[in-house]
């Protein structure tokens, strides 16, 4: 029965217990998670007397103090150095220490404010911290599972945090060289000369990585979403998903907006098909088309295709911003091969060309479809449709989960295999094979092939020699060297 009664043995109450810690044979200390309270059990041979050492019942907060003045939002794991209690005060974001008669303090963290930073006392961040421990015998140190930033952290007793294991997952919109930059949600990569460039889906943005690892803000501003033609911060992105390179210029699948815009390596963006805001399926030029959701996109002899993926369907675009529709039926998802309309497709994300002709990551179909041009017959490539999984293979023995990304490199497809957390390839004659990555290990972990670790690929692109990838569940671009 849940309550926050004092009292001894069965007469006391507790709500959703989770952290326990001991201070010598007999004082059993509580974080009472439902009530927001630590608790204190004098245990004996028979019973135990519980009582309230701090916090209020019922009443969530944070606030220093001694008692009843000291309030916790979700305590859970809790520990001991012999003399005081250190605790997660997970809904907080915080770490805490209460002494023997109840008063609290913050040792580090700032309440209400998650998020991840090193730093020490209120200028460190965690994000819903829920375990924690220590080496014992006295040790100054303890170790607390930062459960949503992904990442074993060291915390002092004078509140320095650092992490000792762990990649967490550092979303941001700052430009800058290498690890200090930051992405949020990012999704398509396309490569220009020596430039990576990438939509950068949740900050609305385009960016660019030079090759000394410099990333720079091309188009957009970070944060904040709309439809405006302009240049560099001046023009306005929704959730741009897909991103080509035909020539010197970009297109992007504007992909909130329901639009295809161009953008120059001097960040000028034009809407070239598509109306903003206006979802749909028509063919026709400029502003009488209508997408829903176009994600991948890529370019072919001077035109543009793109997996309009709210329609089910491959649509061509010409850079003039004529759209007709390749394959597929607006609104009718399936997994029939046939030609054009025939065919059926089901939520299909990435877009490639390899040998003249097209290949689309079906994603609802965990498969690969071969589209030809200009007649948009439809065969499945690689997988079974309906059949997720992972298993490499010849054609539709393979298995795929939620493939996103897709990619022609010399004469092999590259596939960001999202649900699988891995990248595939596969041979001109469908064969798959795992290039990297591990479906039972969701992180980011950087080396050899057969250590690397990848979370949820989702753009992919690459030259001979290297590929470009986008982490979407990090925020981070990377490339494998093969």
């Amino acid at each position: 029965m849940a309550g926050s009664d004092d009292g001894l043995g069965s007469d006391a109450r507790f709500s959703s217990p989770w952290g326990v810690a001991l201070i010598g044979t007999g004082l059993l200390y509580v974080a009472d998670t439902g009530n927001h309270t630590i608790r204190k059990l004098v245990v004996t041979a028979s019973f135990g007397d519980v009582t309230t050492l701090a916090g209020t019942a019922g009443t969530p907060g944070s606030a220093d103090g001694p008692g009843t003045l000291a309030l916790f939002r979700f305590p859970s794991g809790m520990t001991s150095d012999g003399n005081t209690l250190f605790l997660c005060d997970t809904g907080n974001h915080t770490i805490r220490n209460v002494t023997q008669s109840g008063t609290v303090t913050t040792l580090a963290g700032l309440a209400e404010n998650p998020g991840f930073a090193d730093e020490t006392g209120t200028a460190a961040r965690f994000n819903n911290p829920a375990g924690i421990g220590t080496l014992g015998g006295g040790s100054s140190q303890f170790f607390v599972a930062d459960t949503e930033n992904h990442t074993i952290r060291q915390v002092t007793l004078g509140g320095d945090v650092t992490t000792v294991a762990g990649n967490p997952p550092r979303a941001g919109s700052a430009d800058g060289v290498g690890t200090s930059s930051r992405f949020s949600g990012p999704a398509g990569v396309a490569v220009i000369g020596d430039n990576v460039l990438v939509a950068d889906t949740g900050n609305h943005t385009i960016r660019r990585i030079t090759s000394s690892e410099t990333v720079t803000t091309l188009a957009g501003a970070a944060g904040v979403e709309g439809s405006a033609d302009g240049t560099g911060s001046g023009a306005l992105f929704r959730f741009p998903g897909g991103i080509a390179a035909l020539g010197a210029d970009l297109y992007v699948t504007d992909s909130g907006n329901n639009t295809v815009r161009k953008v120059t390596n001097g960040g000028i963006v034009t809407t070239i098909a598509g109306s903003p805001g206006a979802t749909g399926s028509a063919d026709g030029t400029g502003d009488a088309a209508r997408f829903n959701n176009p994600q991948g996109i890529v370019a072919l002899d001077g035109d543009l295709y793109v997996a309009d993926t709210g329609n089910h369907t491959v649509r061509k675009v010409t850079t003039g911003g004529v759209v007709t529709t390749l394959a597929g039926t607006a609104g009718t998802p399936g997994s029939s091969n046939g030609i054009g309309v025939s065919a059926r497709f089901s939520s299909p994300l990435g877009i490639a060309v390899l040998g003249g002709s097209l290949y689309v990551a079906d994603t609802g179909n965990n498969t690969i479809r071969k589209v030809l041009i200009p007649s948009g017959a439809t065969s499945t490539f690689a997988g079974t449709a309906g059949q997720p999984g992972f298993t490499d293979g010849s054609g539709a023995s393979a298995r795929f989960s939620s493939p996103d990304g897709i990619s022609g490199v010399g004469s092999t497809l590259y596939v960001a295999d999202r649900g699988n957390h891995a990248l595939r390839r596969i041979s001109t004659l469908a064969t798959v094979t795992t290039f990297v990555g591990d479906p039972g290990a969701a992180t980011t972990r950087n080396g050899d092939p057969d250590i690397a670790l990848l979370n949820a690929p989702t753009g992919i692109t690459g030259v001979e020699g290297t590929i470009y990838f986008t982490d979407v569940n990090e925020n981070v671009v990377r490339k494998i060297l093969y």
